[in-house]
């Protein structure tokens, strides 16, 4: 299985913002009616999912329904707890660099649950499908492709606009059934009874709109068949009650974007932490008085302890993180969180000038806990070493009118990352997350390399440049990348490997104890 690196990958949404995960429960009930009760109990594994529209995987924007429809169907690749690529319906592949285009060779045996083979139709015929879907949060993907041909049954060749072997990371959107779905009409591809045949591990075995739906494992798959024979899937009105059916445990399993220690008492539970891809940063106005010069901003960074706006502010769940990509354990670039708390540093900058030490207003959202707790902690960082700050808190609509008019000194702010060019979303010239004013062609061509790279070392040494060009020129602080958790009840034997795109990852190597 070949692995390429990613940079960084996606959630998709946009900067400060987060994506709702309830929808309007309006439409059609199809299949047999199914029973809440059932899930309380026995040898099944029981989850959830908040109320929903439809389940086409393609065209859902509940992200607890999307999640859980990994379990039915599955795309060529997927993106893994460390933030790598690996294959899935994809056996091999190879790139044509000349022309920007990845020639795959898809997985033999590869069933759909009604008996029907996978072939190089199906992925053809759901990128072109998903091509024609703006609404799809797939959309962005598939717009990058250029073309699609077929190379016999098992075989595809996908020309993307533009180069690079991170285009593989693109396609990792599900792939749906030619043969259920190609005469249907947009408004007929959102009825649930056109959206039960997929190719995953589960297969839809009972399935009730406004109460359960029932998963069974899939005989005919062709990997490693999961323990667990059956998923019991509730469907409750929203977050807040997801959270309250696994507190009374009847439900095994819950996504947590807050959690912390002792977070639910004394109940028996296992807690698997991923990252989230949402970045924190300390933004300077880089066209505001002194925040034009280098050595003031490398001066205000060196004063603030991050680790323990980590532990503190995050309740340690989150990593410090100078870029927009995932902090690798155990990793020897020296380059990276260079910038480590050294208060004696920033001291001896003001003390030699003291021209600089001029009062400075800190903006935060007062709605978001998180970062006015970090707020706090700057404060006292920045009081220490002899700086004048003014914590400035406004409620969400009034800070986000003062970052885009540019009326702060700093601000505490945040990216849910963007699904395509997320290095140059936050750091290039016409980023859209660039609010700092910020803009520098060598970091631009940087930029472009690293998405242009065909292998995973040429991406890493890009990278590490990439790195040392933040290192001196400090266009922003970075702060964390956060962290979200998979709670799992202890009944639940063996390793969930929950990543950002897939929370259920791993679950052909759980059981449930009997």
């Amino acid at each position: 299985m070949k692995k390429i690196f990613l940079v960084i990958m996606i959630g998709l949404a946009c900067m400060l913002s987060a994506a709702c995960q309830q929808e309007d429960a309006s439409g059609e009930a199809e299949g047999k009616i199914g029973s809440p009760a059932a899930a309380a109990g026995g040898s099944e594994l029981n989850i959830s999912v908040t109320s929903f529209s439809n389940i086409n995987p393609l065209l859902t924007q509940n992200e607890s329904v999307s999640q859980a429809l990994n379990l039915v169907y599955e795309g060529l690749f997927e993106i893994d707890s460390s933030g790598e690529v690996q294959a899935v319906l994809a056996d091999s592949y190879s790139w044509e660099v000349s022309r920007s285009a990845v020639t795959i060779t898809l997985k033999s045996g590869v069933k759909w649950h009604d008996g029907r083979e996978l072939t190089a139709e199906d992925v053809k015929f759901t990128i072109d499908l998903i091509k024609t879907m703006p609404e799809s949060p797939y959309y962005i993907f598939a717009s990058s492709i250029k073309s699609v041909q077929e190379k016999g049954s098992g075989t595809v060749l996908i020309e993307f606009a533009a180069p690079g072997a991170s285009q593989v990371e693109k396609l990792v959107f599900p792939i749906v059934p030619k043969h259920k779905l190609l005469k249907l009409s947009k408004e007929q591809l959102l009825l649930d009874k056109n959206n039960m045949i997929g190719c995953g591990k589960y297969e839809i075995s009972e399935f009730n709109k406004r109460k359960l739906i029932k998963l069974k494992s899939f005989e005919g798959y062709y990997g490693k068949r999961p323990s667990i024979e059956g998923i019991n899937i509730l469907i409750v009105p929203d977050i807040q009650a997801q959270k309250e059916y696994f507190q009374s445990q009847e439900i095994d399993f819950y996504n947590d974007e807050q959690y912390y220690d002792k977070k639910y008492g004394k109940l028996g539970i296992k807690v698997y932490d991923y990252f989230n891809y949402s970045f924190d940063i300390l933004a300077f106005n880089l066209g505001k008085g002194s925040f034009a010069d280098m050595a003031f901003r490398k001066a205000l960074a060196s004063a603030i302890d991050r680790e323990k706006i980590a532990g503190e502010a995050y309740m340690g769940y989150a990593d410090v993180a100078d870029l927009p990509i995932i902090p690798k354990s155990g990793s020897k670039d020296k380059k990276s969180n260079a910038y480590k708390h050294n208060p004696e540093s920033a001291k001896a900058y003001f003390k030699k000038n003291p021209d600089k030490k001029t009062p400075l207003r800190l903006l935060v959202n007062s709605e978001n806990e998180q970062r006015v707790k970090a707020a706090s902690v700057i404060k006292k960082n920045l009081t220490d070493a002899g700086v004048e700050i003014e914590v400035v808190e406004k409620p969400w609509d009034e800070y986000s009118q003062d970052l885009k008019s540019g009326n702060y000194d700093m601000a505490l702010a945040g990216y849910k990352l963007p699904a395509a060019g997320q290095l140059g979303y936050v750091l290039g010239t016409q980023g859209g997350g660039n609010f700092m004013g910020f803009s520098d062609p060598g970091v631009d061509m940087l930029i472009a390399g690293i998405e242009s790279s065909v292998t995973g070392t040429e991406k890493a040494e890009k990278v590490s440049k990439l790195q040392s060009a933040y290192n001196s020129k400090m266009p922003y602080l970075g702060l964390v990348m956060k962290k979200s958790s998979a709670v799992v009840n202890s009944r639940i034997s063996g390793a969930f490997k929950p990543s950002k795109y897939n929370i259920y990852m791993g679950i052909e190597d759980v059981a449930v104890e009997k």
